[in-house]
């Protein structure tokens, strides 16, 4: 069922989260299998019944032809050293965290990513970058219950470049008067932030942090200033239909 292929609600104390994986999970594949730089073919339509943390330098992706879902969520956290990480074509049933928390020059790919549900009280894509790196999120959709954004990005670092791509998304709210933004970037960073995003669906989305309907919010934390760049985008308020 998984096979590595050789050349392989976000809170501030929050931690890459690490276990012993059980022998045969995909827990087990990522940790003691697959060598830093494999990739991880899933080749099952089975629900997988985990939650998958990433923390090295990996590639996991569906088989060809193949449609997993993961039901518990994941996450990729790093606290030291450099890691790349591309995961691809795989549904969660729950929210996934990106948490770049130590060392500097990471690299993560989320791409044709869904997530179904999310956590009640977290984004449904939670990505908290304390250290320079990027993160890309391309053609993937956003369709949870939370009450908070579906996509939220925090930029935290106290020095060196933060990067986010978000191109081409597709994210909503369910029309929930209490549910968050459609995307939202949170800029704390004492380092340099640039965010690309482009061409991204937001609709029946709620509130952002000033309290009303927004398909994009932009908060900054409290003396830093904000310069954003919105180009190609598709956001359409709460109570809208569904485009078509």
């Amino acid at each position: 069922m998984f096979g590595p292929r050789s050349p392989h609600g976000r809170k501030d104390d929050d931690a890459p989260r690490r276990r012993e994986a059980d022998p045969g999970t995909l827990q087990d594949c990522i940790d003691t299998v697959a060598q830093p730089g494999d990739t991880i073919q899933i080749e099952t339509n089975e629900i997988i019944d985990e939650f998958p943390v990433v923390a090295k330098s990996l590639t996991l992706q569906a088989g060809q032809g193949f449609h997993p879902i993961v039901s518990k969520g994941g996450q990729v956290g790093v606290n030291s050293g450099t890691i790349a990480v591309t995961i691809s074509g795989i549904t969660f049933g729950d929210s996934l965290e990106v948490e770049l928390l130590g060392g500097s020059g990471h690299s993560v790919s989320l791409d044709h990513v869904k997530v179904l549900q999310g956590s009640q009280d977290d984004e449904d894509l939670a990505i908290d970058a304390k250290v320079a790196g990027s993160v890309s999120v391309t053609g993937s959709t956003f369709q949870g219950q939370a009450r908070d954004d579906r996509i939220g990005m925090d930029a935290d670092q106290t020095s060196g470049l933060v990067t986010f791509r978000v191109i081409g998304n597709r994210v909503t709210g369910h029309g929930d008067a209490t549910s968050g933004a459609g995307i939202s970037l949170l800029l704390r960073s004492s380092g340099s932030t640039r965010a690309d995003i482009d061409n991204n669906s937001a609709w029946d989305v709620a509130r952002n942090r000033a309290g009303i309907n927004s398909g994009l919010a932009v908060p900054r934390g409290p003396g830093r200033p904000t310069h954003a760049r919105r180009a190609g985008r598709r956001l359409l308020p709460l109570n809208r239909h569904r485009p078509t």
